[in-house]
């Protein structure tokens, strides 16, 4: 089972405030008929919005004001009985006619660093943790209301509680599942935005998608034939000296039949995945030379599965609820383990079930949503565009433009580029299309003063760096 990268920085909640109306529509909202008073952006969050809880301020020098709220939000948006569960936000405030960018990870709130469009555009930025994960979850946790459309209508709650105040263009923005999340909203609520640029952002059609073994196979074409077959070697030679790795491995690994040895043959199974979504070419240095000691071997498998961090229960537990939205809505990866199935001994952990949450019931997989928005994105979207990464495994699983192409929608391809490409990695020629085609969107018709071939997107890259840490996770 495919799991995803993330890197998680927790947040302290305290607060009060009034409650959101959970049924108010967009032109609904506008009617509220609430001004929004005071000197400061705080006094007019606070006079506005309603469910807000203004946890933190600091300011952020040249970079504005960072703000950490909470909105109140219902667990069942369709029910007027529904409990509520307070959701995680946080704010980079420039000023108020400013355009807005929208930011999820899709999971907890792990980063507020600027995003590219933020920086392209000198945009405020407004980044919203995924319900169910981090603090933004409810007491009683009801995972049939964890799905696409309930947190489609967060996001859009946000949207409308916002505008009020920043009435400028919004764009919204994140990268693979907060990439996919971006355009789950923009499928529901296509005019709360006026763009969207989704990173690294794959749709799979099952839980046992096939098409990403068909991209491992071929993955860096003739040029990196032999990088495919030293690591499939290196594969297969984690499976034979398990029982020497695994008093190496540090951490606990009680959720696989096997502990620590099941932990490494599952991290095995999916190397060929873990090695591409988030290595570069030269790391096929590291496969060539397999005829070392035990703790070498180890330190090598351990560098490019980041299995101490990726697959220990604790990691495990955190990303629950993304498992529980992969084996129902999201689908994943099919993992080609014919290389070593012959020689595994704990088959049965090669499934969803190490990874579910307690408690979640027997609910089953249905490719029905995706379905939905696939055809939306070809029917009826416009103005998205997706960035790709060419050796990223998850390109495999790419959004099929089809005729959204001809209403202002684009793709573009980093070369050699992984699971973090970004505007910044691509062609010259092409990076100037994306920035143009996003200024156009957002109404903005100068550059800020930044360099359009030389962007300044230090934070973004560091992002990278740190999330990688955590391993297979889109």
């Amino acid at each position: 089972m495919i799991k995803f990268m993330i890197f998680i920085l927790a947040f302290s909640v305290a607060g009060c405030g009034r409650k959101l109306n959970s049924s108010l529509s967009t032109s609904q909202s506008n009617a509220w008929g609430i001004d929004c008073v005071g000197e400061s952006i705080e006094d007019r969050l606070k006079s506005c919005i309603e469910g807000l809880e203004i946890l933190k301020v600091e300011n952020a020098g040249d970079n504005g004001i960072n703000i950490t709220m909470t909105l109140e939000q219902p667990v069942d948006h369709f029910s007027p009985k529904s409990s509520k569960f307070k959701q995680l936000l946080h704010l980079n405030y420039r000023n108020d006619s400013a355009p807005m960018v929208l930011v999820t990870t899709g999971y907890s709130m792990y980063s507020t660093t600027r995003k590219e469009p933020s920086i392209i555009l000198n945009a405020n930025q407004l980044t919203i943790e995924h319900r169910y994960f981090g603090v933004s979850k409810p007491v009683d946790l009801d995972w049939s209301k964890l799905n696409v459309k309930q947190s489609a209508y967060d996001f859009h709650q946000v949207t409308i509680a916002f505008k009020k105040i920043f009435k400028g263009s919004w764009i919204n923005t994140g990268a693979s599942k907060g990439g996919m999340t971006s355009v789950y909203h923009r499928h529901h609520f296509p005019n709360d935005l006026d763009g969207t640029v989704a990173y690294v952002a794959p749709m799979s059609f099952s839980d046992q998608d096939g098409r990403y073994n068909d991209f491992l196979d071929q993955v860096g074409g003739q040029t990196y034939l032999q990088c495919r077959g030293d690591l499939l070697r290196f594969q297969r030679e984690i499976i034979n000296r398990k029982d020497k790795l695994a008093p190496f491995l540090k951490g606990n690994y009680t959720k696989f039949a096997g502990g620590k040895i099941g932990a490494i043959e599952v991290a095995s199974s999916e190397i060929r995945f873990t090695f591409w979504q988030y290595g570069k070419p030269q790391d096929c240095e590291l496969l060539k030379s397999q005829e070392v000691d035990d703790q070498q071997f180890f330190d090598t498998f351990a560098k490019i599965s980041k299995i101490e961090d990726s697959y220990n229960d604790e990691t495990l537990d955190f990303f629950a609820s993304y498992y529980f939205q992969s084996a129902t809505e999201l689908g994943g990866p099919a993992i080609d383990r014919k290389n070593i199935e012959d020689i595994v001994s704990f088959p049965e952990n090669l499934s969803f079930k190490p990874y579910l949450p307690a408690g979640s019931g027997d609910y089953q997989y249905s490719n029905k949503t995706m379905l939905d928005v696939a055809s939306w994105v070809d029917q009826n979207s416009e103005k998205i565009m997706y960035i790709y990464g060419e050796f990223d495994p998850w390109s495999a699983g790419k959004f099929d433009l089809g005729q959204s192409t001809q209403r202002d929608s684009l793709v573009f391809t980093a070369p050699a580029g992984n699971h973090g490409a970004k505007i910044a990695g691509l062609v010259d020629s092409e990076k100037l299309q994306a920035i143009s085609k996003l200024k156009k969107w957002a109404n903005v018709s100068e550059f800020n003063g930044l360099d359009t071939l030389d962007l300044d997107l230090t934070g973004s890259e560091s992002e990278a760096v740190e999330t990688e840490r955590y391993g297979l996770r889109p």
